[in-house]
């Protein structure tokens, strides 16, 4: 399995931090921890943040299952972190083709998209490929 996670600051849409990993699903854990320690490392502490859903790559179930575990362990590590205010999962998926959630674009071009972010100061997105 191989993901990519970016960490946009919804203001502008840039990218301020990105983390790549591959690995297993028993690696999810540490490349959660990973996109984490990033987010500490650039000195974010105490900004409101969400997970978006991952974008799943090659559109097997697999990938989906994955996609969607991996976004639960980086929330479930921002809270651990205690450093930042996590906000609920955002699920863009009804509003996005699904090959735009990984895009830093899509917090400026999409006023849907942005009504759900308004309070949000930075955002998680990325995908994930799973073999098959």
């Amino acid at each position: 399995m191989t993901c990519d996670i970016r960490i946009i600051r919804v203001s502008d849409g840039s990218a301020i931090s990105q983390a790549t990993g591959t690995g297993t699903s028993d690696d999810l854990g540490s490349i959660a921890q990973l996109a984490v320690n990033k987010l500490n490392a650039d000195d974010i502490h105490g900004e409101s943040i969400a997970v978006a859903s991952l974008r799943n790559r090659n559109g097997s179930s697999a990938s989906q299952v994955i996609a969607d575990e991996l976004g639960d362990k980086i929330t479930g590590s921002l809270i651990a972190a205690g450093d930042f205010d996590v906000k609920e999962r955002i699920d863009l998926r009804a509003i996005l083709d699904e090959k735009d959630l990984e895009l830093a674009e899509i917090v400026t071009e999409s006023p849907q998209v942005r009504q759900k972010l308004s309070g949000i100061k930075y955002l998680v997105v990325g995908g994930v490929t799973a073999a098959e």
